[in-house]
């Protein structure tokens, strides 16, 4: 199986949870037992991390129905290799994982996001070359800017909101502070080069995920976190409608998302055309994030990530994984 669509091993398994919609219960147990043939499913652990473990899952089993789709075949797949090395993953990285060696994300600070993010960034370290602290106090002190954005390398989930003063160590406290347990990422790679992204915090609406495969938008989906391709009911049985649905105000980093939910049409077509606008001939393979400056109501690139380390949302993963394993059956 192509690294571009899973790498790892399966998570720890919370089991299908009984606060699902019936539909959505259904669906995770056809996904199990499309699994089954091919590997071991972990037993259940009911405090196990639902998103993590069913992200993954679903990439498996589109893949495998890709296979059996377009060639009439199982995919051959190296299961023992697939399973036991999860050096190219960069899932959620605790404490148990500590010393397995994570892959760096070789996206962070992508082209891209620097000519089209619409805000100050450094590719650094911390306590090292180009110390991103002192960045972000020299941005302090140069623009003004009260606040960044922290983001590792090392850590899909390493991303951290910090404050901003003219003192670079309050500013080495203060993301120490926002990195709550996950500090020992901090201290694991903080004099490495290249591990931190430093950027001046900008508020963003209306996120939307592109996957690309060759250069090509294969499937795209509003970021909306609680609506998922298991989630469809009749009433919104066309999935279309669902990668549309926005709420005006971002979600991350715990802000306010109260803001009904609507669906926009226009707000997929611009951003689209933005997308293929800013690709521009390239062949790449990689999920692109875009989103409105709420100050400007510019479009800009959020981040670029990896296509198995990027959430699937609403996202036909089908038609992405046949896209990625099988190009030359689905051109």
């Amino acid at each position: 199986m192509t690294q571009q669509v899973f790498t790892g091993g399966l998570r720890p398994n919370p089991g299908v949870l009984l606060d699902w919609p019936e539909r959505k219960q259904a669906l995770a147990r056809i996904i199990i037992d499309g699994l089954a043939g091919y590997t071991s499913v972990p037993p259940v652990i009911m405090a196990a991390d639902v998103e993590d473990f069913w992200e993954d899952a679903c990439r498996m089993h589109a893949a495998i129905q890709a296979c059996l789709r377009h060639t009439g075949q199982p995919p051959v797949i190296d299961w023992k290799t697939v399973l036991a090395d999860d050096s190219n993953r960069l899932g959620t990285v605790n404490h148990g994982e500590r010393a397995t060696g994570h892959a760096r994300d070789e996206f962070i600070g992508h082209e891209l996001v620097r000519q089209y993010g619409g805000r100050p960034m450094l590719l650094g370290s911390l306590n090292g070359p180009d110390d991103v602290c002192e960045w972000l106090a020299d941005l302090h002190r140069t623009t003004g800017a009260i606040r960044g954005v922290v983001k590792c390398a090392q850590s899909k989930t390493g991303i951290w909101l910090v404050n901003l003063s003219g003192d670079p160590q309050q500013i080495y406290d203060d993301l120490y502070r926002a990195a709550g347990d996950d500090d020992w990422t901090l201290v694991h790679h903080e004099e490495s080069p290249e591990r931190f992204l430093a950027q001046g915090f900008v508020d963003m609406v209306d996120e939307c995920r592109f996957f690309i495969v060759d250069g090509r938008i294969i499937t795209a989906t509003s970021l909306l976190h609680y609506f998922r391709e298991e989630d469809l009911s009749d009433q919104w049985h066309k999935q279309e409608i669902l990668s549309a649905m926005f709420r005006p105000k971002s979600e991350a980093f715990g802000q306010d998302a109260t803001d009904p939910v609507t669906t926009r049409w226009a707000v997929m077509r611009d951003y689209r055309q933005f997308v293929e606008r800013i690709l521009d001939g390239r062949k790449d393979t990689f999920v692109v994030d875009v989103a409105f400056d709420a100050a400007t109501g510019r479009m800009v690139v959020v981040e670029i990530n990896g296509m198995p380390n990027a959430g699937l949302f609403a996202s036909k993963r089908a038609r992405n994984c046949a896209r990625t394993m099988l190009p030359e059956r689905c051109s």
